[in-house]
């Protein structure tokens, strides 16, 4: 924000709001920890700069010193100082001024000056009569109240007749008897006759026309085209219409007519459905007679045809007709008793399957006992025979209590000859040419190919090893040949986990080579906050996060030195 400052203001003092460069207000600054320069705008619009040294104050109350600088209060105003300015910024000769306040760590801080003739703000008081007539003005060049001279009137004055401004600019009544008349109640008339320049028609604006009330005799409008109907005239033709609209609702039909109507409608048509019902459940005279019309439209319109369908297909002739048939068991043949034994006789002498049974129960016990057939012999191909009389030779199948027994020679061929016990332990190997499930073996002498891992210990290997596919863990003494050992000079590439083992490696008690290049990193190409104060502070590369934090005196000697990891 620019401020007006008078020229060649002396002694003039300023707050300055320093913030850090996170924008937060910076605290705790002395005069050591800024750097101050200032820039002018020249009247010959030449900029000039120049840097200066800051100094402190003994307190806010001290008298003023160039460039002085001090904290006004970190509790109640965080990041205000007391900034006192040269007199050299606002010597004569300059339109404006820049002082900029620098430090590490610190948003630079402007403070822009307006050079003008008097003190900004001040009251202007006007001179006094005296102080005023004390003045080297000559009294040509001035002009008090009173002294306006003569009063000009009349025509022949040149402000009167000025071409510019004059008479001859004035529109006015050339008779001066034309007045505007105005009557006692304030109504007022013009004679447009006697207007200047009324020699056509003129638009009247802002006029208000009164609202009439009573109107008296008038005439016809010869302008108008048409003349709006009268009242009589309008009131004939509204009759006219009435007439007409009378004459249509007399000559409407009564309410009664069409209630009449609708009542002949609703009994023709619930004595069609009567009739309809009838010829459907009766099969008497009656109905067909009384309806012959309806049972004329039936037969025509599918049904039974011939004017029979009363008698023949209605509900009532069904049941008649159906009576006696299903009471004898008509319609589904003869069912009288004697005819059911005879068909209980024929089913229960059926033709013998064999000639073995008389009767379906006998039939039925001996396909149960003999498994009739065109082939069928109870003797051979009964149940009973096939389950009592196996004609297969006892070594061509099992019984379940047979199981553990040899049935023939060809099975026993089949069979590799398991030895018992006693056999096994009979024969003639040596015990070290053969092993049993736990033995721990030793002294072997070759073992041809390996699949798969072998897990414990082993003692030694005495002999060659072809190859070995995968890590050794551990030490190999002795040599392993097919290993160019590493010249000097000899391009090597570490894994990744060599390479952690190198840098994770103590150099010193709790800081390995890894955080030890860290820490020299912050110190020597970090930045540093705090310089001139308690505490210094030196960051990591990244800025984010203080690496290295130590006390400092004032002859510098370090202590409580904490360390970021």
């Amino acid at each position: 924000m620019k401020q007006e400052v008078k020229i060649d203001q002396t002694d003039f003092t300023v707050f300055v709001l320093v913030r850090d460069t996170s924008g937060n207000a910076k605290t705790a600054l002395v005069y050591t920890d800024i750097d101050l320069a200032y820039a002018r705008i020249e009247t010959d619009n030449d900029v000039t700069t120049a840097d200066v040294a800051p100094v402190t104050l003994a307190s806010l109350t001290a008298v003023h010193t160039d460039w002085g600088f001090l904290l006004v209060s970190d509790t109640d105003h965080p990041g205000l100082y007391r900034l006192d300015m040269a007199d050299a910024v606002f010597a004569t000769g300059a339109w404006s001024a820049v002082v900029t306040l620098t430090g590490a760590g610190l948003e630079p801080s402007h403070l822009e000056f307006v050079m003008v003739p008097e003190l900004p703000y001040a009251q202007v008081i006007p001179p006094t009569v005296a102080e005023f007539n004390a003045r080297s003005i000559v009294a040509a060049n001035y002009v008090v109240v009173g002294d306006l001279g003569t009063v000009q009137s009349g025509d022949g004055y040149a402000v009167v007749n000025s071409a510019t401004f004059g008479n001859a600019k004035l529109v006015r009544s050339t008779t001066p008897a034309n007045t505007l008349d105005v009557s006692a109640t304030g109504e007022a008339g013009l004679d447009f006759d006697n207007i200047k320049d009324a020699t056509g028609g003129h638009t009247l604006t802002n006029i208000t026309v009164p609202v009439v009330t009573t109107v008296g005799t008038t005439t016809t409008n010869s302008d108008m085209v048409t003349e709006p109907p009268t009242v009589i005239a309008i009131r004939t033709e509204i009759d006219s219409n009435s007439t007409r609209l009378d004459a249509n609702i007399t000559t409407r039909a009564p309410a009664s007519e069409y209630d009449t109507q609708l009542d002949g409608n609703i009994s023709d048509i619930l004595a069609k459905l009567l009739a309809y019902v009838r010829l459907m459940t009766r099969s008497d005279a009656g109905p067909t007679t009384d309806d012959a019309t309806e049972l004329t439209a039936i037969n025509a319109d599918g049904g039974a045809g011939a004017g029979d369908y009363a008698a023949v297909d209605s509900q009532e002739a069904i049941r008649d007709r159906g009576d006696a048939a299903w009471t004898t068991g008509g319609g589904g043949g003869d069912a009288t008793e004697a005819k059911q034994d005879t068909i209980i006789a024929a089913i229960g002498t059926p033709a013998n399957i064999d000639a073995g049974g008389a009767t379906i129960a006998d039939n039925l016990k001996k396909i149960v006992d003999d498994n009739g057939g065109a082939t069928f012999d109870a003797t051979t191909d009964s149940l009973n025979k096939i389950r009592d009389d196996r004609t297969l030779a006892a070594a061509d199948y099992t019984i379940v209590a047979d199981l553990g027994v040899v049935q023939s020679a060809d099975h026993t061929a089949a069979i590799a000859d398991i030895p018992t016990v006693a056999e096994f332990n009979a024969r003639t190997l040596v015990a070290a040419n053969y092993v049993v499930v736990g033995d721990t073996i030793a002294g072997v002498t070759n073992v041809g190919t390996v699949t798969g891992n072998v897990n414990g210990s082993v003692g030694s290997v005495t002999g060659a090893v072809g190859s070995v596919a995968g890590n050794v863990d551990g030490n190999v003494t002795g040599t392993v040949s097919g290993v160019t050992p590493a010249t000097v000079g000899a391009a090597m590439t570490l894994t990744a986990g060599a390479i952690d083992l190198i840098w994770d490696e103590v150099v010193e008690t709790g800081a390995t080579a890894r955080q030890s290049l860290t820490l020299s990193n912050a110190f020597h190409a970090g930045e540093a906050t705090g310089g001139g104060t308690a505490t210094i502070n030196f960051r990591n590369l990244n800025d984010t996060q203080n690496r290295i934090q130590m006390a400092v005196n004032a002859n510098g000697d370090r202590s409580a030195i904490t360390l970021s990891l």
